[in-house]
């Protein structure tokens, strides 16, 4: 490492980068890391690394990340200690915020490919088994090109195979946060859905709202249930539809506790 410490890229705790969401999810941070580096060519393809290396906690994806780095497929693999401190570097660079710590820097990035992809990753895992324990559906994930592409989660089929509809899951900070990126974010799941439904004609997008905070399921009142579809929660401006107050009012622990 030429500028970190040890001490300052070892694993400090979910609840610790949790905490670095409110800064590093502004504008002024979170324009650059949204146009630059959360891409898969800078830290690679997070949800498909989650997928395949089934890790146990949000430490035990940490220290897989790190480790399994080598060869020049830069998409399906980690990422170097050394590769991490360049993009922060760079990053802060981009920001020209000096007075913010370079180990901060470090932090967010952590905070991003590891912290928020484990977390979406192990409700994408409970809404699959829920949904399979009902024994009535059958469950497939998308590839990881359908869901940069068309954002698709996973598939919903009957028992015959027969598809039903694409699941989407996401936080709820994603549905109300008013930060620029996660505007635009918003609009273009609009045209991934078109593009969804020009390969898959008439098949519906339902999503699944999580809070992370909480751990809990959003519940949609309109329908008494943890479903919404996208134009329940989002404006085709990219303006939310319900305030994370409202969304927070309505929550349940189980996700089929309102069907």
């Amino acid at each position: 490492m030429k500028f970190l410490t040890e001490e300052e890229i070892k694993w400090k705790g979910v609840d610790y980068y949790v905490s670095l969401k409110k800064k590093w999810n502004k504008d002024e941070y979170g324009k650059y890391w949204q146009r630059i580096y959360s891409g898969k060519p800078s830290v690679g393809a997070m949800v498909y690394l989650c997928d395949k290396w089934k890790p146990e906690s949000y430490e035990d994806f940490f220290n897989m990340y790190i480790t399994n780095y080598s060869g020049n497929d830069k998409i399906h693999r980690g990422r170097s200690l050394e590769e991490l401190e360049n993009i922060a570097v760079n990053w802060q660079k981009d920001t020209g915020d000096y007075n913010t710590p370079l180990s901060e820097y470090f932090d967010a990035i952590i905070l991003h490919t590891i912290v928020e992809t484990y977390a979406g990753n192990d409700f994408e895992k409970k809404a699959i088994q829920a949904m399979l324990d009902t024994k009535k559906f059958i469950i497939e994930k998308s590839s990881d090109e359908e869901d940069s592409a068309m954002s698709i989660d996973f598939k919903v089929f009957n028992l015959e195979h027969k598809l039903l509809y694409f699941i989407q899951v996401k936080p709820i900070s994603f549905i109300t946060s008013d930060k620029l990126h996660t505007f635009k974010d918003r609009v273009n799941a609009f045209e991934k859905h078109k593009k969804g439904n020009e390969i898959y004609p008439g098949i519906p997008y339902y999503y699944l709202v999580y809070d992370a905070y909480t751990n809990k399921w959003v519940v949609n009142p309109n329908k008494n249930r943890c479903l919404f579809k996208y134009d329940e929660l989002v404006k085709s401006n990219g303006e939310p539809q319900r305030s994370k107050y409202i969304m927070q009012k309505y929550e349940s622990e189980t996700l089929f506790n309102n069907n």
